[in-house]
């Protein structure tokens, strides 16, 4: 909910808790209303150990430049203070009522409050998604300040111990400089492609924020994100000067797809990114240097064992292997999930799918339903989304949406038919939209422009759990998720290899095996969790019902290791660990 102006009473430091809990109790003799009530009158008192926590802003008296987006970081310290949650606000009263997006120029809040949360200790403004689309607001409920303003700010602390809880917040006062600004990272804006190991220069727009007179910012940092903007951890260049351009080093990095510039004040808290993602390409050939010799282990059946094996890169200087470890165990039969149509569905958690990036969703269905929810990653509001189902003529429905639909895509024929089809969505940067596969056939393309994905949002198999509804009453099988756009060939060689098929490694057409961050070959056959056999994710299931014809095989075999990257000559131990207590004998 938005804070247009209200503010809690006291100073900045007040402290809302206490050492004692205070109980009061009325008890009303009579269901229904009137004079006659009997009082029990009094309270009890229970010392408590919980400390409340200290809570640290940075120093205030600055300018920051107008149009300009800006990071707020605090944090709390003291006893007992291991379940902290964090939440920043804007405490500026208005001079009078107003509605966004026509926010005043110098009073009132320009940012609206948000959930506590255990990382709340840092927010950017605006909304760091938001930007990385090239957006300088979130919707109505973010605006940069415009015009000259002084600016408070209030960093809120929670301590949620289960007896006794504690409270305390602290204010950051700083100004707003119209005459400064926007400050803005004006190079790299065209999917460029850097090599590791290489130089580039980086231009920015100083927008008079070295003026000593205001914003006084004479340094800057050069910071990059190599995970689509989720954090800005390399730093490239430190306390270097705020004069529009400087040149930098490309750290040896393995090839990616999604890094990301940030230019920073050094000593202020305003900073800007680039307008678009960086493809970082290293051209040096990784190897696996790993013991393949097969592990013969006989145990009894309540004996765990534990089997250690070293993984090496042995490419070419300057390389990197990055790696990740599952396990499959080959099984005859097919199994898959059932949905009664009611309430059933399946909770495959957060982070999936995140960011504009092509992605690609696999999965088998059959069903005889209408209106009715496949897979979807949705919460509604202005958060990217996206969800597949069968629409009230049967035929498969497809759409992406943030602030606004984005690609969607619609089968011309119905597949409700309760017989198996194989169905892959893929969202593609490269046609601007994405198209739609089933049976090993495009079936629709659409050209509406790519989605940004919320990766906090949760996906979900067999219903809208947004709305709690459009139930599947139908069956789903082998759902595999991708952060690449499968080709043609790929996508027919998934449907040819039928139930069963293994995207985890590389196999006739299909290459995509490193770009798959999400599987679920549904084998266990028995329990509430669904595992994603990369160990990324676990899914929990929800009143759909295991059906087909596997033997339940308990889950004896896990990998243990880093999930790492290798430079060349590096090594790392990876652990399998086997516990057969759940096996039968022999």
């Amino acid at each position: 909910m938005c804070n247009r102006g209200n503010t809690l009473p006291g100073n900045s430091g007040d402290q809302y808790s206490s050492h004692t809990i205070d109980i009061a109790i009325r008890y009303q003799n009579e269901p229904f209303g009137g004079a006659s009530y009997d009082y029990q009158r009094g309270y009890s008192q229970e010392p408590t150990t919980n400390i409340i926590p200290e809570v640290l802003v940075p120093e205030g008296g600055f300018y920051i430049p107008k149009d300009t987006p800006f990071v707020l970081e605090g944090l709390a310290v003291g006893e007992n203070n291991d379940n902290l949650t964090y939440s920043w606000e804007q405490n500026d009263a208005a001079n009078y009522g107003f509605s966004p997006p026509e926010f005043p120029s110098d009073s009132g809040p320009l940012f609206c409050s948000v959930d506590a949360h255990e990382d709340g200790n840092l927010r950017y403004f605006p909304y760091m998604e938001s930007l990385l689309e090239n957006n300088y607001f979130t919707g109505n409920i973010e605006k940069l300040p415009f015009a000259s303003r002084e600016m408070n700010m209030r960093l809120l602390v929670r301590d949620n111990d289960q007896h006794s809880g504690a409270f305390n917040y602290k204010n950051i006062r700083f100004n707003v400089d119209e005459n400064s600004g926007p400050f803005r990272v004006t190079s790299q804006s065209d999917y460029p492609v850097w090599q590791a190991n290489t130089s580039e220069t980086i231009f920015w727009d100083v927008a008079n924020t070295n003026d000593p007179n205001t914003v006084n910012s004479s340094e800057v940092d050069i910071l990059l994100s190599i995970d689509y903007g989720q954090s800005f951890q390399l730093v490239l260049a430190e306390n270097v000067a705020n004069d529009g351009m400087h040149q930098i080093s490309v750290p040896n990095l393995p090839t990616l797809t999604g890094a990301r510039i940030m230019v920073k004040s050094a000593d202020n808290i305003f900073f800007d990114i680039n307008d678009s993602f960086i493809q970082v390409v290293n051209n040096q050939l990784p190897q696996i240097g790993l013991n393949t010799d097969l592990i013969s282990v006989s145990t009894p059946i309540d004996i765990e064992q534990q089997v250690i094996r070293e993984i090496q890169n042995t490419g070419d200087e300057g390389s990197f292997l990055v790696y990740e470890t599952i396990t499959e165990i080959d099984q005859d039969g097919e199994g898959y999930l059932t949905f009664d149509g009611v309430d059933d569905y399946v909770d495959l958690g957060a982070n999936i799918l995140s960011g504009n990036g092509d992605f690609s969703i696999s999965l088998w269905v059959k069903s005889s339903s209408t209106n009715a929810v496949i897979i979807q990653q949705r919460n509604g509001g202005f958060n990217g989304e996206h969800q597949l189902k069968f629409n009230g003529s049967g035929q498969l429905d497809f759409f992406t949406y943030r602030d606004g639909y984005d690609w969607a895509v619609v089968t011309p024929n119905s597949y409700n038919d309760n017989n198996w089809h194989h169905v892959v969505v893929v969202q593609s940067n490269q046609i601007s939209g994405g198209y739609i596969f089933v049976d090993g056939v495009e079936m629709g393309t659409n050209y509406g422009g790519v989605v940004y994905l919320e990766g906090s949002i949760h996906s979900y198999l067999g219903a809208d759990m947004r709305d709690y509804n459009k139930f599947l009453n139908g069956s789903i099988n082998d759902v595999h998720i991708f952060n690449s756009a499968l080709s043609g060939n790929e996508i027919s060689t998934l449907y040819n290899g039928g139930f069963g098929f293994s995207p985890i490694y590389n196999q006739g057409s299909f290459s995509s095996s490193n770009s798959l961050v999400a599987s679920y070959p549904m084998t266990a056959m028995s329990g509430a969790i669904l595992s994603d056999v990369l160990g990324n994710h676990i899914a929990e299931i929800n009143g759909a019902m295991w059906s087909g014809d596997l033997l339940p095989t308990p889950n004896w075999l896990s990998v243990d290791a880093n999930n790492n990257w290798l430079s060349a000559g590096q090594s790392e131990l990876i652990q399998l660990d086997m516990n057969p207590v759940e096996l039968e004998e022999n």
